[in-house]
């Protein structure tokens, strides 16, 4: 609908690379290869990329950066989506995206197993603090109108009816306005999960 813009004001000075909805098509060799490119310390909020809360989200992408699949919870392997890539790739404008799980280490299930999914456990140096150890409440760690700009506009730039957005139920996202086309739904509020689902 009209209240649910396709593209970022590029007059904006929080503009989000390109501003519009990725397009999902593409070589996901090429896009892997550009975000290990980009990394950054994941401490450093003021430095704009990704980082790597894992060893095993950097080994996923270098995979698919080498041209090859991620084999650890298929024999035949799994491609990570191009559509997820890019999403990614649009945010590191904007924030340090530090990465968590793609598939290794990840129960193999779901949006991940299929490489559609992404767990992200920091944004802008903000570690989410339940998985630091420390009890806290809902995303405790970052703060919340953050949390909910970052997945505002995680929602604008998934692909044209494509895209699953998690913890729905935790505070700070309660009430986030999302793109028309994403799906969002509860899941455990210690990350960030982003899905590029086909919705319809």
């Amino acid at each position: 609908g009209s209240d649910c813009p396709e593209y970022i004001d590029a007059d904006d000075p929080y503009y989000i690379g390109s501003g519009q909805r990725v397009s999902g098509e593409g070589n996901p060799q090429e896009v892997a290869a550009r975000l290990l490119a980009k990394e950054v310390p994941f401490n450093d909020g003021d430095q704009k990329g990704i980082s790597f809360l894992t060893p095993w989200a950097r080994a996923d992408l270098a995979k698919i950066a080498e041209g090859g699949k991620i084999t650890s919870c298929k024999s035949d392997g799994t491609v990570l989506d191009v559509g997820l890539l890019q999403v990614l790739d649009e945010l590191s404008a904007k924030y340090n995206v530090g990465l968590g799980y793609f598939i290794t280490e990840h129960e193999c299930q779901g949006q991940h197993l299929a490489g559609r999914g992404i767990d992200i456990d920091s944004v802008d140096g903000y570690v989410l603090r339940e998985l630091l150890g420390i009890k806290g409440g809902d995303m405790d760690g970052i703060p919340p109108g953050l949390a909910r700009e970052f997945m505002e506009d995680a929602s604008k730039l998934m692909p044209t009816g494509r895209g699953g957005l998690g913890q729905r139920q935790c505070s700070p996202l309660k009430d986030a306005v999302y793109a028309e086309g994403v799906k969002p739904f509860p899941d455990r509020c210690h990350h960030f999960h982003l899905d590029t689902r086909q919705n319809y």
